[in-house]
């Protein structure tokens, strides 16, 4: 009696151990695919927004974001996986963040300990389950062009944001200042495909 006992205690300890260690190396695999979704995304974002900066000045680079970035995101997302941009001080309302993602915002403006390079979480709801990595976007110099000190914009600039964005509060940043932060959203475990796929072109 007493063997079987143990036996059974030292089955359920390797079971639970192995549990553990699956769900590392899941953790690991969702936050390499993370980072890659994200570094592919700004790469293709910036590109784009360097060309219009060249093409035409800052008004035609907010004509990009306003047009093309959305496109972007959703070419970007799909198979159990998307990424979004989401701020506290949106130029669009679309992007305003929510409740729970303000929250996060306040967790990467607290600079007491040191910029935090990333936040992961999982959330688990009528929908599913879901893991979220939120990483910071700050201000680089190229995007004080379009949000930085507004009375230094052009007429042409100022234009168009008062024609697109009447309720523009996504100015008069300085460079490293948080911009808001990308999120992206893994359904688990149907996104694990599209997460193996991005993890393995991860450097």
């Amino acid at each position: 009696m007493m063997v079987t006992v143990l036996t059974g205690c030292g089955q359920e300890a390797d079971q639970g151990a192995r549990q553990s260690a699956q769900a590392a190396q899941d953790e690991l695999l969702l936050q390499r695919a993370s980072e890659r979704l994200i570094a592919d995304f700004s790469k293709e974002l910036k590109t784009e927004l360097l060309s219009a900066l060249n093409r035409g000045g800052p008004a035609t680079a907010v004509e990009v974001c306003h047009s093309l970035a959305p496109q972007i995101a959703a070419g970007y997302s799909g198979k159990g996986i998307s990424i979004v941009r989401v701020t506290n001080r949106p130029r669009n309302a679309d992007n305003l963040a929510g409740p729970e993602q303000m929250a996060i915002l306040t967790q990467f403006a607290d600079t007491a300990e040191g910029y935090r390079p990333s936040i992961a979480a999982w959330s688990d709801d009528d929908s599913g389950k879901a893991y979220r990595f939120y990483k910071p976007i700050r201000i680089m110099e190229l995007c004080i062009k379009c949000h930085g000190d507004k009375t230094t914009f052009g007429p042409e600039l100022t234009g168009i944001l008062n024609e697109k964005y009447p309720d523009d509060s996504a100015v008069g940043y300085r460079p490293g200042e948080l911009r808001g932060m990308f999120v992206v959203s893994i359904r688990w475990p149907e996104g694990r495909m599209a997460a193996e796929q991005l993890a393995d072109r991860s450097p």
